[in-house]
């Protein structure tokens, strides 16, 4: 599951220090800026939401399988998990449109 703290590593500004009115020129420069961070700001924070997101699927898979093969797994933990799944990746599927439609919106632009 994506968090706030990746959200926000993953923005090109600090939102807490742009006053209104200011514009993208009021936008400061990232609040983890290195080296690393700075190549791979949204890609990484991108990777590491489908890695997370991957992670939970597994989990999920995993005890359903448990389940079904009658290892001794408690029942609300395995629903527990399928729905911590499913939300993740309904969460994934939203962002994603996000994105696209802001990509698509950029790109209808005149400049």
């Amino acid at each position: 599951m994506m968090d706030v703290s990746s959200i926000q590593r993953a923005l090109p500004f600090n939102p807490a220090t742009i006053t209104p009115g200011a514009g993208v020129a009021g936008a400061a420069a990232p609040a983890t800026s290195t080296a690393g961070d700075a190549v791979g700001g949204f890609g990484q924070a991108l990777v590491e939401a489908i890695g997370k997101l991957d992670q939970v699927q597994k989990e999920s898979d995993s005890q359903s399988l448990q389940l079904a093969a009658g290892m001794p797994v408690e029942l609300h933990d395995v629903m527990i998990a399928q729905d911590r799944a499913a939300l993740s990746l309904d969460l994934a599927v939203q962002v994603r449109n996000r994105l696209l439609d802001s990509y698509h919106e950029v790109m209808r632009m005149q400049i």
